[in-house]
C-alpha cells in the first residue's frame, strides 16, 4: 500500500509469480542441507514487510529452526535432507511447512510440529503421515490439543462433548459406535490409530515417560496380534483366524 495516497500498488502476474519464488527461495536458505558442515537449518534470517502478522509468521519460523537444531540436530540434518534435498520438490515442501507453521496459534503448536519434524527425519513416520500430523496440529485448538493428551493412551469409550467432536472433525478421535438416538454430544468416542500417532510422535516424542508408554503400549500390542492369529489349512486354502 502507498503511505501516501493511501492506493494499493498492483504488480503484474510475472512479478507476482517471480516474489513469490524469490521468498521461497529465502525461506529454503534457511533450512538447505547444503549449508556448511552439513548442519541443518541456518542462524540467519531475512526480512519481511513489518506487517504484525509478518513478524509474528518469521518468529514462529525461526523458533522453528532453532529448536529442532537444538532439540535433535542429527534429526534435523536427515528432516533437511528428506524434505529440501530434492531441488524438485524442495520449493513446494518448503511452502507446506511455512504455510503450516503460519497457521500455528503459539509457540506450544509449534514445539508439536518440531516433534513430528524429528519423527519424520528419523523415519518414525511416513511423509505422507508427518503432513497429515501437520494439518492436524494447526485445524485444533491448542486447548483441545492439551485435552486430548489427558486421555490418548487409553483405550476406554469417553462421553462426547464439546472438545471431543472438534477432536473427532481433526480426525484424532471416532464415535464408538453410532447411536441413532443420541446427539453427537451424547455419543460415545475412542482414540482413533491415527490420533495416536499424533499424541506418540508429535504431542508426547519429547517426554521421555509418556513416550516409553506408547512403546510398551506398542509392543504389547504387537505381541497380541502375533499370539492371537491361527493358521489352518481349508479345502486347499490357507486361512487366518483372529
Amino acid at each position: 500500500m502507498d503511505k501516501n495516497n493511501n492506493t494499493f500498488e498492483l504488480l503484474d502476474l510475472d512479478s507476482a509469480v517471480d516474489t513469490f519464488d524469490e521468498l521461497a527461495d529465502s525461506f529454503l536458505e534457511c533450512v538447505s542441507p547444503e549449508l556448511t558442515g552439513k548442519i541443518a537449518f541456518g542462524k540467519k534470517l531475512f526480512k519481511l514487510p513489518g506487517t504484525i502478522r509478518d513478524i509474528w509468521l518469521l518468529r514462529k519460523f525461526a523458533y522453528f529452526l532453532k529448536t529442532i537444531r537444538e532439540k535433535d540436530l542429527g534429526a534435523s540434518v536427515k528432516y533437511s535432507e528428506q524434505f529440501f534435498g530434492d531441488k524438485e520438490k524442495a520449493k513446494e515442501n518448503i511452502m507446506l511447512l511455512v504455510q503450516y507453521i503460519d497457521k500455528a496459534e503459539t509457540l506450544t503448536i509449534i514445539d508439536y510440529m518440531v516433534n513430528a519434524s524429528r519423527a519424520a527425519g528419523n523415519q518414525l513416520i511416513t511423509e505422507q503421515e508427518y503432513y497429515r500430523i501437520l494439518w492436524a496440529l494447526t485445524n485444533t485448538f491448542p486447548s483441545d490439543l492439551h485435552y486430548f493428551r489427558t486421555m490418548a493412551i487409553g483405550e476406554e469409550p469417553i462421553p462426547g462433548n464439546t472438545k471431543i467432536i472438534g477432536l473427532a472433525q481433526s480426525g484424532l478421535m471416532i464415535t464408538a459406535g453410532m447411536d441413532g438416538k443420541k446427539t453427537p454430544e451424547d455419543q460415545d468416542y475412542v482414540v482413533t490409530k491415527f490420533g495416536k500417532l499424533v499424541d506418540m510422535y508429535a504431542l508426547s516424542l519429547d517426554e521421555e515417560e509418556r513416550y516409553q508408554k506408547w512403546k510398551k503400549q506398542g509392543e504389547q500390542a504387537d505381541k497380541n496380534f502375533s499370539i492371537g492369529i491361527k493358521f489352518q489349512v481349508d479345502d486347499g486354502r490357507l486361512m487366518v483366524d483372529y
